[in-house]
């Protein structure tokens, strides 16, 4: 559990259509705090005198780490306001650096100081959302730094889905598959009744999903995976090799979710390292060059689809940086590169194989036109094998 980061929706919408985000939020982050303190309420004398490790959180840590990351976030949101540049978590290499040194700061207190340092942050995160517009949350291009995504986004995922996570984590850990599908019940009931977008319920009734999955629990699997499709079809193609749902694969009800999907061949769009540095190496040409001009037999195009900040601190040497959340403005050009005959490859980290900002980024561009792969294992294993790197902007 030391490497768990706040999540979020795999895709925020760029607009809402609720008639106010604001009231979702704030109604979200009062239903997932009594979860909280249910979860809290059900905890055993054990359970609360227990000593956790670095590797294994007791739940003291846990309520510690929790309540972190919600004040983490209400500073975000108070120097939005202040019309400062917040720092961004979308590095797993920072996000771990910052759990691990979070937990040895939190490693000494008692159970009534976390607890109360809970009740804080909670707190702390809904008065900074209470002063808050509908249009400072949800304006998508408000703040040049959020990268087109509104700010009400981050904030569910910090205050509602991590500690959801957290919680579904620690009653599955403990055999409780029902307490833990009851979380997600709940939740979903009402996302819907504050009116969250499709795709984020869509989400929430995948990660339903992977539970029973992985609980082996077939039929509520399916069915949730089935709402989950409905509700966000982007989820279809690469849910397919989601590694959660394997135990369901034999399963009629799972296969007739997928009846008529063409499911992709995974062997021609993703490419592994040494592959693709041969290929750089019989074709000459600067990666990272102008795309206009001619580009026949260039060296492949390699995109770093991460953020600018984790481009910078390390990179396939010559790849450009074009993060997730800006690829759609680019298909025009991309285009042209793929017509000149010139492969697209783009990467992430690929920490969730399947769903990697990597493989999104190549299968956006496929659905667009633009034939385009992943590297198999990312920057990391990249850099791993020793090949060219460079750091940067």
């Amino acid at each position: 559990m030391s490497d768990s980061q706040p999540t979020q929706p795999t895709q925020q919408p760029q607009t809402t259509t609720a008639p106010s985000m604001r009231s979702a939020v704030l109604a979200l982050l009062q239903s997932v705090r009594q979860e909280e303190q249910n979860w809290l309420a059900g905890l055993s004398d054990a359970d609360r005198s227990a000593v956790g490790t670095a590797a294994s959180w007791s739940p003291k840590d846990m309520l510690a780490h929790m309540a972190a990351w919600r004040l983490r976030h209400a500073e975000k949101l108070a120097q939005a306001m202040r019309g400062e540049t917040p720092p961004q978590w979308t590095d797993m290499n920072l996000v771990n650096q910052i759990n691990a040194g979070q937990y040895a700061a939190d490693s000494s207190r008692s159970w009534p100081e976390a607890e109360t340092l809970a009740e804080q942050a909670y707190l702390t995160l809904l008065t900074q959302v209470e002063s808050m517009s509908d249009a400072e949350l949800s304006e998508p291009q408000r703040y040049p730094w959020q990268r087109n995504e509104p700010l009400w986004g981050e904030t569910l995922g910090n205050g509602v889905w991590h500690p959801v996570t957290h919680l579904t984590e620690f009653y599955r850990d403990h055999g409780d598959i029902a307490r833990a599908a009851a979380i997600h019940t709940r939740l979903i009931e009402r996302m819907r009744a504050v009116g969250l977008p499709d795709s984020d319920l869509g989400n929430s009734n995948y990660n339903l999903a992977c539970l029973y999955a992985l609980a082996e629990q077939s039929a509520p699997a399916i069915a949730a995976l089935g709402e989950a499709l409905r509700l966000n079809p982007d989820l279809t193609k690469w849910s397919r090799n989601d590694s959660d749902l394997a135990s369901l694969h034999a399963e009629q009800g799972y296969q007739a979710l997928y009846a008529g999907v063409e499911e992709e061949d995974t062997t021609k769009i993703l490419i592994n390292r040494d592959d693709l540095r041969q290929l750089q190496n019989e074709r000459q040409g600067d990666q990272a060059s102008d795309l206009a001009g001619d580009l026949d037999d260039a060296a492949p195009l390699v995109i770093d689809v991460r953020e600018p900040e984790e481009y910078a601190k390390g990179h396939v040497a010559g790849a450009r940086n074009i993060p997730l959340d800006q690829l759609e403005e680019h298909v025009s050009e991309l285009s042209a590169v793929a017509a000149a005959n010139r492969a697209i490859i783009t990467y992430c980290n690929m920490y969730h194989p399947g769903a990697s900002r990597g493989e999104r980024a190549s299968a956006l561009l496929r659905e667009r036109g633009v034939p385009a792969r992943t590297l198999d294992g990312g920057f990391p294993q990249w850099k791993r094998a020793g090949l060219p790197t460079a750091k940067g902007q």
